[in-house]
């Protein structure tokens, strides 16, 4: 989907450092981050304005609920009065999502409404209007008529859009479907007040499409549920959840304004920061209830810690550890430390070699050459500040009959890899030797999770060599590739500062 959904995923507040003031040097950044503790990529003033409002994983998480929703009632459409159940159990799926950040997440919400409104209107027919039972799922329209809400809220989406036969498999309700559309064309619009200006640089989305108020701040639409949100670049400023009678009016307002924020962000630089207001405080508290700010000022780079409470200036010659278990926690680490660390996961291996154990009765296929694989690690490493230079033992096994190496007149499963690694907290270069025959160059991830846990990824590819036989003859070796994923713990020793 769109650019948002990919923000949600990287997320990872209070991990990092927002930048005030864009095109920081590397110099900048990288002091500011040893004296805060911090991992990951600098932020932007805009993803702390945003931490309260922005898409995130939750978001996706209902889309998700919603799509298993639709699957696990389908087949209820073949049961007696299973119409009801499917009702019910698409309402809380459905009032989940919270937003709406392009027209494909618009037409996905459009064709679970009209899925819920078919059921509704199978169920009660010409009786949704005086059926006692279903005074929350009816709709009335000016002639008396009576549609299903979830009909009418799928119209308010996307009025042109017509129901399509996977939405809705029953003729019959496709065409009831047309007939109330036609009806609540009939309907006077609501009226969306946006009460005061909107962010600099940022626009109005509704329902997933890019709208613009009128002259007066004013936009009339269908009556029925509509998602809001105030976009700028890949963040929400703002979102609202709101529903129109006919002739209705709502009013919103981005709860922090430029006025607001702005004069927060000369006060925070100013050093005459208090408390922050209500809105910024909320952004504070979805970003983690702390957040180091940064910006350039008149003698270098100038830092402060954000809370609830206050703003702290930072000591950028005092740098701090991330959490009580040293650079395992969040990042850079003051002085130098000996780190332990160990770890298990599992992934792929794929080796031109392992069909060739048994070549009479294996042939090269897929399924010879590629293996799932066991893996599990322990490393030793010197960290000084964000640099880290590791001595790696990594041990894995192979999975499945034909997935052997020769070591002299034996096979084997077990592939150690003893290597070395450079670089820094987060990602390391490897080179080493794949045993039994294999060097081996590759690439490591160690991400920091919380209080010594980290998410280990690792990719190898081992160099194919020439290995002589007793004979006097020479067996030319084939590459070896390995990915692998895991979870792995790492503490430390502080040995200097």
């Amino acid at each position: 989907m769109s650019l948002m959904w990919v923000a949600a995923v990287v997320s990872a507040f209070g991990a990092e450092v927002v930048w005030l003031d864009p095109g920081a040097s590397p110099e900048d950044v990288a002091a500011v981050a040893v004296a805060a503790g911090a991992a990951g990529a600098p932020r932007t003033a805009d993803a702390l304005r945003a931490a309260a409002t922005d898409v995130q994983p939750s978001d996706r998480q209902a889309w998700d609920a919603l799509a298993a929703a639709l699957r696990d009632v389908r087949p209820l459409e073949q049961q007696l009065d299973g119409e009801l159940l499917i009702m019910k159990q698409l309402e809380r799926p459905i009032a989940s999502i919270g937003i709406l950040p392009d027209a494909e997440a618009r037409d996905r919400l459009f064709g679970a409404l009209a899925y819920q409104g078919f059921a509704v209107d199978r169920f009660f027919l010409d009786g949704l209007g005086s059926d006692a039972r279903a005074e929350s799922w009816a709709a009335a329209l000016p002639d008396g008529r009576a549609v299903p809400r979830p009909w009418l809220d799928a119209i308010a989406l996307a009025p042109e859009r017509a129901v399509t036969p996977y939405e809705i498999a029953e003729a019959t309700q496709r065409a009831r479907f047309g007939e109330a559309k036609s009806a609540a064309s009939t309907l006077l619009p609501g009226l969306l007040v946006i009460d005061g200006p909107l962010p600099s640089g940022s626009s109005l989305v509704v329902d997933g499409v890019a709208a613009a108020p009128g002259p007066s701040g004013q936009l009339q639409l269908r009556p029925g549920r509509h998602l809001i949100h105030v976009a700028k670049g890949d963040h929400v400023l703002a979102r609202f959840d709101v529903r129109l009678e006919p002739a209705g009016e709502t009013s919103v307002s981005v709860p922090l304004s430029d006025a607001t924020w702005d004069a927060w962000l000369a006060s925070v630089r100013s050093g005459a920061a208090g408390a922050p207001p209500e809105p910024v405080a909320a952004s504070v508290a979805a970003w983690g209830g702390e957040v180091v700010v940064a910006w350039r000022g008149a003698r270098g780079p100038a830092a402060a810690t954000v809370t609830a409470e206050g703003v702290v200036p930072l000591d950028l010659s005092a740098p701090r550890k991330a959490s009580s278990r040293g650079g395992a926690g969040g990042g850079a680490v003051e002085g130098t430390e000996v780190q332990v660390a160990a770890g298990v996961g599992g992934g792929w291996m794929s080796s031109a070699d392992f069909y060739l154990q048994d070549p009479a009765n294996v042939p090269r296929t897929r399924a010879s050459v590629n293996a799932g694989a066991l893996d599990v690690v322990l490393d030793v490493s010197v960290q000084t500040g964000l640099f880290r230079a590791s001595v790696i033992g990594d041990l894995a096994v192979t999975l499945g009959e034909d997935h052997v190496a020769f070591t002299g007149d034996r096979t084997t499963r077990l592939r150690p890899d003893l290597s070395v690694g450079l670089g820094v907290t987060w990602a390391q270069v490897t080179a080493g030797f794949l045993f039994p025959y294999h060097p081996s160059v590759g690439a490591r991830a160690t991400i920091p999770v919380f209080d010594g846990l980290e998410v280990l990824a690792t990719g190898r590819v081992g160099l194919p060599v020439g290995v002589g036989r007793d004979d006097g003859s020479v067996y030319q070796t084939r590459p070896v590739y390995q990915l692998w994923a895991g979870i792995g713990y790492r503490f430390g020793v502080r040995v200097g500062k």
